[in-house]
């Protein structure tokens, strides 16, 4: 039976690359060091309040860089940049919906906020059951 290597194949690395089971590795162990450092941070409280909110922001950054560079294989080689483009679009994505939801949610909230009282005169005036 012949084994076909699948990632040389779509053009991911080149066919045979030893370089590929050290980068899951080195990514596995850089991200495993980053959430760990970001968990022992927060449970054990290392810095103060004002401090510890940037300092989990920017491991969480590193982490992102961890993944894309070590696991979705993105760099500035020809090959990652349609992948660098399909994440980048994915993101914009994201962020719309994201921020579309709470912009909707925000405005819902601000029309629907009502004092008791007024809720009870409106209430009264209703006919029916």
């Amino acid at each position: 039976m012949m084994r076909t290597d699948y990632f040389g194949e779509v053009g991911m690395w080149h066919k045979g690359a030893a370089h590929v089971e050290r980068t899951y590795v080195l990514g596995f162990l850089f991200s495993l060091a980053l959430t760990l450092g970001a968990y022992e941070a927060t449970v054990y409280k290392l810095l103060p309040a004002n401090l510890l909110v940037p300092l989990v922001l920017v491991l969480a950054c590193l982490q992102f860089m961890v993944q894309v560079l070590n696991f979705l294989h993105v760099s500035g080689e020809r090959s990652s940049r349609d992948r660098l483009l399909a994440l980048g679009c994915s993101a914009i994505i994201i962020l719309i919906l994201v921020i579309g939801s709470m912009w909707i949610m925000a405005n819902l909230d601000a029309r629907m906020s009502i004092d008791t009282a007024g809720m009870e005169q409106y209430m009264m005036r209703q006919q029916g059951i």
